[in-house]
């Protein structure tokens, strides 16, 4: 997956303003979550790492740490986000956030 992939899907995460869709907030946070203790449990990762996605969805939160960039493909992976070529499946993120209580705000 390339650096486009990962900054489009970040951007994507960052679309849900938070004030205004708590429930889509904390659907999405909830399965992000679950995919995460997935991920790691296969490939574990540093408590660090961990504590960056505690911090996600706060606009002013840098994640600029490789095994974050790591984790989120497979998180997105999980999800199916990305095909089997590592393209970003922007339908399959909008159904995703659609399901979780975003509405159509895409």
């Amino acid at each position: 997956m390339n650096l486009n992939t990962i900054a489009i899907f970040l951007l994507w995460c960052l679309y849900v303003d938070g004030d205004d869709h708590t429930d889509a907030m904390k659907t999405m946070s909830y399965t992000f979550s679950r995919k995460l203790y997935e991920c790691n449990k296969r490939w574990p990762l540093r408590e660090d790492i961990i504590n960056d996605f505690l911090h996600f969805w706060q606009l002013n939160n840098v994640l600029n740490k490789r095994a974050i960039g790591c984790a989120m493909v497979c998180i997105a992976a999980k999800l199916h986000f990305v095909d089997s070529d590592g393209n970003f499946l922007a339908e399959n993120a909008q159904g995703f956030a659609i399901a979780s209580g975003a509405g159509n705000y895409f």
